[in-house]
């Protein structure tokens, strides 16, 4: 009896130091390799990669290899919160030209642009901005100029993420590439916050709108 007491006291005593751990909020790379294990990513990216690499794709010289970068995108697409929704915003870019660098930069700006149209387009949606930007007059002409503005200034903020998939593939002389990019949602419902913010400067009611828009999303 005495012995049963003594266990229970001492698991009693680490529940909440193990609770602590639970809660403890996991960093990217934790969050990534969780997701690895359970997306059972790297069997899947074996795939993909031999499916990518018949299709005539070739991943970035000084980049991971085709493998790699797959199972890294499974993972990032299938990591979720802690209410099991995505973790992450996915931004997608393509562009072909005969100069491989060039096509890259523009890809990788088509990328971050993906992210910047889904954050304002869930901003417009839950605030019911489309409504009021379908027609014409001053008013439609004001709230698409600021949404216009808001996009760049996330768009920029966004500027330097490095890509989880860089590739290419060539046909003649020309070079097709395909970068795919992941954010966090919290921060850039943060950033698009600020954007949002100093795009409507001036205009109280839009303003407002987004804000309440965003902190919606993030209740």
């Amino acid at each position: 009896m005495k012995k049963f007491i003594i266990t229970l006291v001492l698991a009693l005593a680490l529940t909440p130091a193990f609770n602590c751990i639970q809660a403890k909020e996991l960093t990217i790379k934790e969050l990534i390799e969780l997701s690895r294990k359970k997306s059972k990513a790297e069997k899947r990216g074996k795939t993909d990669a031999k499916e990518k690499k018949a299709a005539g794709w070739v991943a970035f010289e000084g980049t991971s290899p085709m493998e790699m970068q797959m199972a890294n995108q499974i993972a990032y697409d299938e990591a979720t919160d802690d209410e099991a929704m995505p973790y992450f915003y996915k931004g997608t870019g393509t562009f072909t030209s005969n100069n491989k660098a060039s096509a890259l930069k523009y890809a990788t700006k088509n990328a971050i642009q993906d992210i910047a149209e889904q954050i304002d387009i869930k901003v417009a949606s839950a605030s019911e901005m489309e409504d009021e930007t379908t027609g014409a007059g001053e008013y439609a002409s004001t709230v698409n100029k600021n949404r216009s503005t808001a996009k760049d200034i996330v768009s920029g903020r966004l500027s330097g993420i490095q890509p989880i998939v860089k590739i290419y593939r060539k046909s003649g002389n020309m070079f097709e590439v395909n970068v795919i990019i992941f954010y966090s949602r919290a921060k850039a419902e943060q950033l698009a916050a600020e954007a949002y913010g100093k795009a409507f400067e001036g205009n109280d009611d839009l303003r407002q709108r987004a804000q309440e828009a965003l902190d919606n999303q993030t209740k």
